[in-house]
Formats: C-alpha cells, sequence, structure tokens
C-alpha cells in the first residue's frame, strides 16, 4: 500500500518536474541569447537603444521573456539586457519599498542606464545595507581591486557612478556629426584619454554588475515559473502610502501591462 501511495506521489509530481525543467532549459536558452549582444550600458530616454531580441514572438527559436512567467525581479534583469527599459520599469517600479530590495536595486541599475544616476545613488543608498548589494557590490569590488573589506563596496559603487555620470556628460556634449562639442579644459571630462577604453571599461561593469545580481535572484527566487505573482505586490497595498496601493491594486486585479497577476 506504501508502495503504492509513493508510485502515485511520483506519478503526480512527473509532470511538475517536466515543466520545471522545461522552463530552466527555455531561460538557459533565452539568457545566452541576450548575452551574446554588445551589452549595453547607456541608453538614455531621449534615444533609446532598441531591444536586442523582438518581444512580439517573431523569434520563432526563442521564447517571449514574458512567457516564461518567472519571478518579476529576474524577468526585469532580462528586459534590462534586452534594453528594453520600458518593460523592466513596469515590473521593479511596482515593488518599489521596503522589503524588496533586490527590486529597488534593479530600479537603480535601471536608471543608471538611463543616464539618471543622482536617481540611481539615490536607489542604492536605500540598499546598500541589503544582501543582494553587498554582494553584488563586494564581489565587484574584489574582482577589480582585490580588497575584500565590506566598506570597499562603498567606494566601488560611488566610484562607478561616478564614471558612468562623466561618459554621460561627454557624450551629452558630442555634437551630432562633428564630435567632441565640450570644454577641453574641464578637468572631470579631460581626464580620459581614451574614451573608447573607458566605454568599455564601463561596459564590463555595467554587465558583470547585472549578471552578479541575476546569480543572486536566481539562488533565492529560483528559475521557475511563479505564474502568480501577486504575493509580490501585496506588501504595497499595506505600506500607507497611497499612491503605492493604487498601483498595487491595479497590479493584482487590473491586468495591466505584459503579465495579469
Amino acid at each position: 500500500m506504501a508502495g503504492q501511495q509513493q508510485q502515485a506521489t511520483a506519478n503526480a509530481s512527473a509532470p511538475q518536474q517536466k515543466s520545471q525543467s522545461a522552463t530552466e532549459e527555455s531561460y538557459r536558452h533565452l539568457l545566452e541569447a541576450l548575452l551574446s549582444y554588445e551589452h549595453v550600458f547607456y541608453s538614455p530616454p531621449t534615444s533609446p537603444h532598441k531591444a536586442h531580441i523582438k518581444q512580439d514572438g517573431s523569434s520563432s527559436n526563442l521564447p517571449t521573456i514574458s512567457s516564461l512567467s518567472l519571478h518579476p525581479v529576474i524577468e526585469s534583469v532580462l528586459h534590462l539586457l534586452n534594453c528594453d527599459l520600458r518593460s523592466a520599469h513596469f515590473l521593479c517600479r511596482h515593488a518599489q519599498v521596503n522589503p524588496k530590495f533586490e527590486s529597488m536595486f534593479i530600479h537603480g541599475i535601471l536608471h543608471r542606464i538611463e543616464g539618471d544616476v543622482d536617481n540611481t545613488r539615490a536607489w542604492y543608498g536605500d540598499v546598500k545595507d541589503s544582501e543582494i548589494f553587498q554582494h553584488v557590490w563586494l564581489e565587484s569590488t574584489k574582482r577589480s581591486t582585490g580588497e575584500k573589506v565590506p566598506d570597499a563596496a562603498h567606494k566601488g559603487w560611488r566610484h562607478f557612478l561616478d564614471r558612468v555620470e562623466r561618459y554621460r556628460d561627454r557624450t551629452s556634449k558630442r555634437k551630432g556629426s562633428g564630435g567632441w562639442d565640450g570644454d577641453e579644459n574641464n578637468l572631470e571630462l579631460s581626464s580620459v584619454k581614451n574614451w573608447a577604453e573607458e566605454e568599455r571599461l564601463l561596459r564590463e561593469g555595467s554587465l558583470w554588475e547585472l549578471q552578479l545580481a541575476l546569480r543572486f535572484c536566481e539562488r533565492k527566487f529560483g528559475v521557475k515559473q511563479m505564474s502568480d505573482a501577486r504575493q509580490e505586490f501585496i506588501g504595497m497595498m499595506e505600506s500607507g502610502d497611497e499612491k503605492h496601493v493604487k498601483i498595487a491594486q491595479s497590479m493584482v486585479t487590473g491586468g495591466e501591462g505584459w503579465r495579469e497577476f
């Protein structure tokens, strides 16, 4: 009798395990495709970069990001890797209150890519003591400087954002076709002698930050379907903030956006 019950349980769980395996396989395939493109670390709203992979179902060999129904934070990172900032913003802005530190951190990265560095500093300041932020920036700083003390992480992210801001300012001061139109005596801008190398380093640092954040979220939330993500937004209904409550209600009951929650 016990053997029959065990067999019945195994038979019942087999389709679920198969579905889970298929989801993870599709996710890895899609992630590999996204990482094959040159990472875009700066895409201002005034001239946004086009998405690498169209999300209208026309890429027959790849699933759409939203069709995988992953945890919203993981989905947000995939949208960022795909240069679809609008879709990423739609997801992470709806879970922007404590203790949704993962979503808050990704929200900050999104604004960094937009070039809104002051906004990023504010988000990073809100999450700098969280587990995900400490994990990402401690690892990033160890990679670049060899330092292993937590305080070095703070130096790392502040310095990185300063460099992104400097790159943004330099880019915004260039003429459309005539090249550099900035002040050559500007010490902040003129301190960089090789902008092509600086761009490469910023791209590398940006991708490293995103990948570390993604791996953290994979371990915490798992790579699995989450067709009902209401619990990720319920906390906002209890925040006491009228704006957050309305947003959360529309997410849970309104079917707003790409996915219905």
